[in-house]
């Protein structure tokens, strides 16, 4: 028979030692910067906005609506029916117990620049049967 030979383990040397903190550092940094990188919320469609030389930026707020290049309506993050006008009159009373009256609410349309001004006749025609007074249309800087 044989003997049984055993090694000694190998030390680690201190250059190991050091890459442990670096590497938790960098870990962290990874899932912070995945975590604070979506921090704004996404736009359920992709608007291609028209130009406007407009200095004044008006800020989204109350009912956002956007309708994108193939002419379909968004409420929010929500893809809307053919039928406009029920699901505004769903909305529009939750959105006036926040802001007092249909008066003061605010109502932001994102159109595609390459849309039809026909397109628009009954998103407009359901905001004026809700009587909302106040619309914003959302335009990008142009360069």
């Amino acid at each position: 028979m044989s003997a049984l030979t055993l090694q000694s383990p190998r030390r680690k040397s201190p250059v190991d030692d050091g890459m442990l903190p670096m590497i938790n550092i960098v870990f962290l940094l990874l899932v912070f910067f995945m975590v604070a990188g979506q921090i704004a919320a996404s736009k359920p469609a992709d608007v291609e906005l028209p130009e406007s030389v407009s200095d004044t930026v008006a800020e989204a707020a109350g009912i956002e609506i956007s309708i994108d290049a193939a002419g379909v309506v968004w409420l929010g993050n929500d893809r809307m029916a053919v039928e406009l006008g029920p699901q505004l009159r769903r909305l529009i009373p939750n959105e006036i117990s926040g802001s007092g009256s249909a008066d003061s609410l605010a109502v932001t349309l994102r159109v595609d620049r390459g849309l039809n001004a026909a397109v628009l006749d009954p998103v407009l025609t359901a905001l004026r049967q809700q009587r909302v007074s106040s619309l914003r249309i959302q335009t990008a800087a142009a360069p």
